[in-house]
């Protein structure tokens, strides 16, 4: 297993990879999380405010960023339900211990200017995670249509993961059977246990991965209730090659109770396929040894010393140490389970991020604060495997304009604007005739439009649709014509 990240201690391979690894990471891992919050407010000309609060270290760099931002400083963690106000009120300070976190905000002509505030460096060449933005402003004449999308990249893609998840069983499998043998030395042989590692310990982690992918781009992998059926699923996977992870009530083992039944299950794998050449039985003590080291920590009476004196060596030998062997392990790890999973690379990430918008919010996938205002909380590992996305439709009416053309106020709901921008949106001679219709100060170019196109054609159903929107009269008045 891998500990602890980049430079991490690398040990034998534990009894329970395809099991309480993934379980642990993905669902049992309790952390204190490190927070990141950001206020956002999109303006009508598509500029923005910004202002972000997160941990001070990492990626921050709060010398290279003053130039960009208006103000920097420092402040306590505060935990969301304590949290109360604007980023850009907390009072100036020092950073030191009572102050870890960093607070910046600004202003910035556009959302493509925004500086980068989280990045998750990529391990050995593999891409950052970071939050990148995509906005887009379209002016449909009487309504202009903002489209937001904030997204928390992660670096999985299935393609990728089915060749890291078989380079790591190339890399450890072999591994393996060398510490087998050394530690074990002439008197056992190891081919069977090799054999069932390739033959079932394999299989079953790929299908333990391709439903972690699954799960993971259905966003099932919530710490919430959606955790329980997910866990559910994996264990189901377990079941069907011999581990038994539910009572015979069909409810889920834990604790403990999980432990035993992992424990066990792997100590009757090794009876089953470890080998004494002189046919004798193999001892308890040695499965219980062997058990003890794959398992945790090496107990103070010394069992398990030969396998870590053994693991030393033979990593030593192989790669020239614990350091060289995670530089090569991590990457692989990260292209599975993606960047940012608590206890394997990092501590938990919490985001709390607010959007507030110029016109009334047609379409999120966040909570409604108001009209105008949206949040999103999640955790980084939401991201997993194909990323977070945070979206946002906002649709603010010109009503100056709508006052001078058409002498009142047709937009009187949010179903109205959204037939209106649908309508405009899907033809741009319907957008050209509606701004020739401003730049006259009347409607008539909308009629002299639809009567130059052919009866029944579809230009002549759109412009007929756009007037029945704009609730015209189907014939304008003469006076307008002129």
């Amino acid at each position: 297993a891998v500990r602890g990240g980049r430079g991490a201690v690398v040990r034998g391979s534990r009894y329970a990879i395809f099991s309480t690894c993934v379980a642990n990471a993905f669902f049992l891992s309790g952390c204190d999380p490190q927070i990141y919050r950001g206020q956002t407010t999109l303006k009508a000309d598509g500029s923005v405010s910004r202002a972000v609060y997160q941990p001070s270290d990492g990626t921050w760099d709060s010398e290279r960023n003053r130039d960009v931002w208006k103000r920097v400083t420092y402040a306590a963690r505060i935990p969301h339900e304590r949290w109360s106000g604007d980023i850009a009120q907390l009072p100036l300070a020092v950073h030191d211990e009572k102050h870890p976190y960093v607070a910046a905000w600004g202003d910035f002509e556009s959302p493509a200017k925004l500086p980068p505030n989280v990045v998750k460096q990529g391990l050995r060449g593999l891409p950052d995670g970071k939050l990148v933005v995509e906005y887009a402003r379209e002016d449909c004449v009487f309504v202009v249509e903002h489209r937001w999308k904030e997204t928390l990249t992660d670096i999985v893609t299935l393609d990728d993961m089915h060749r890291a998840r078989q380079e790591l069983a190339d890399l450890l499998i072999p591994l393996a059977q060398k510490i087998l043998d050394e530690a074990l030395g002439d008197e056992y042989q190891t081919a069977n246990p090799v054999d069932w590692l390739k033959g079932t310990a394999t299989p079953w982690f790929f299908e333990m991965t391709d439903a972690v992918f699954e799960m993971g781009a259905r966003k099932r992998l919530s710490l919430e209730e959606k955790s329980e059926k997910s866990l559910a699923m994996l264990a189901t996977i377990c079941e069907r090659h011999g581990l038994r992870l539910r009572d015979e009530a069909g409810k889920l083992l834990d604790g403990n109770r999980f432990e035993t039944a992992v424990r066990t299950y792997a100590a009757q794998v090794l009876r089953d396929n470890l080998r004494r050449r002189d046919g004798e039985k193999v001892p308890d003590e040695v499965i219980d040894e062997l058990l003890e080291w794959i398992g945790g920590p090496t107990d103070t009476d010394g069992r398990g010393q030969r396998y870590e004196q053994a693991a030393e060596k033979v990593v030593s030998e192989t790669f020239g140490g614990n350091e060289a062997l995670a530089e090569a392990l991590v990457p692989l790890v990260a292209r599975i389970l993606g960047h940012y999973w608590p206890g394997l690379f990092e501590n938990c990430r919490q985001f709390h991020y607010t959007l507030e918008t110029p016109g009334p919010i047609v379409e999120t996938n966040g909570a409604l604060l108001s009209d105008h205002r949206v949040r999103w909380t999640f955790e980084a590992t939401d991201a997993f495997p194909l990323g977070y996305a945070m979206e946002c439709r906002s649709l603010t009416i010109q009503s100056e304009l709508e006052k001078e053309l058409l002498g009142r106020s047709v937009f009187e709901n949010r179903e109205t604007v959204l037939q209106f921008v649908n309508l405009v949106r899907s033809s741009d001679a319907l957008r050209e005739t509606l701004r020739d219709c401003a730049a006259a100060h009347g409607m008539a170019p909308l009629y002299k439009a639809r009567d130059k196109s052919a009866p029944a054609s579809t230009a002549d159903q759109s412009f007929n649709a756009l007037i029945k929107v704009l609730k015209l009269p189907k014939e304008p008045e003469k006076e307008s014509l002129r």
